[in-house]
């Protein structure tokens, strides 16, 4: 499942920018030869442009929402996204190199409600990091 940023407006112009990064999209990955419990508990994030190393950690990333299951934990964010096999980055990447995908892995998958993938300073914070939209 891949789901986009609502506004192209909004994402041109971060793409034609080059002070703030923001979402391009988000990807739930739901292998089904994987194990029952594993499915649907990695999400890719693309970001418009690439990230810088360090840039966002597991405290940075929030989902909220869901109707039977909320408060879903961010576990791990890892820069690179996933390796194949066997996953690949979609022909949208940049070739040779994943720079802007970011890995969240979750500690349960959700329902099939509605979620929102938030960036955030910390937990106490809810303002977007600095040099995010």
């Amino acid at each position: 499942m891949i789901y986009f940023c609502c506004d192209e407006r909004r994402r041109n112009a971060l793409k034609d920018q080059g002070l703030l990064n923001g979402i391009d999209f988000l990807e739930v990955i739901d292998n089904p030869s994987d194990a029952y419990a594993d499915r649907q508990r990695k999400l890719l994030v693309y970001f418009i442009h690439d990230l810088k190393a360090g840039a966002l950690k597991t405290e940075n990333v929030r989902i909220e929402g869901g109707e039977r299951i909320r408060n879903i934990k961010v576990t791990k964010v890892t820069m690179g996204g996933i390796g194949s096999p066997p996953f690949t980055s979609p022909p949208s990447s940049p070739p040779g190199g994943k720079a802007n995908v970011l890995l969240v892995e979750v500690e349960e998958a959700g329902d099939f409600s509605t979620y929102t993938l938030r960036l955030v300073q910390d937990a106490e914070h809810a303002d977007a990091p600095a040099g995010f939209d």
